[in-house]
């Protein structure tokens, strides 16, 4: 066995392909987090789009969502409110956190969620006569993990 087929030697190559692959992961990985965030954020307009039945796709979903607006509902009273900014408001992280949700009972619990936070989103499309559509954001869970859907109705 030759100096270069040594086990150290071998180790050393491995470790060193580790370091550098992970390296080059890990760079991209926070190099693409704003272009992430950018599509999940468009994602999430599109899909709302969809629900109100306003999606077309020839044109920009930021113009075609600048006719919908935007407010939040304290869940606890049925009415908006000022109390949170919608902008960046996260409905699944304050359903984690204990000082925006509420722990639910097992009668309450349908979906199994464990937690409803105090706080909702809500999208309105208006028109001439006042609010035409409500997009209700909606989750529970399914066979094999949590289901996010948007509801359009009125």
């Amino acid at each position: 066995m030759s100096d270069k087929d040594s086990i150290g030697r071998v180790i050393g190559v491995a470790l060193a392909l580790c370091v550098v692959c992970a390296v080059i992961v890990s760079t991209a990985a926070v190099q693409l987090k704003p272009a992430q965030q950018v599509n999940k954020t468009l994602d999430l307009k599109r899909n709302i789009l969809q629900a109100a039945g306003l999606y077309d796709p020839s044109q920009s979903v930021e113009d075609q969502f600048a006719k919908i607006s935007t407010k939040v509902v304290d869940l606890r009273s049925g009415q908006y409110t000022d109390q949170v900014d919608p902008s960046s408001f996260d409905q699944r992280k304050a359903s984690k956190n204990p000082a925006l949700s509420a722990e639910l009972s097992d009668e309450e619990d349908i979906a199994k969620l464990s937690r409803r936070e105090h706080f909702s989103l809500v999208y309105l499309v208006e028109g001439d006569s006042g609010v035409e559509k409500i997009i209700l954001p909606v989750r529970g869970y399914g066979l094999v993990d949590l289901i996010r859907v948007c509801c359009s109705g009125i």
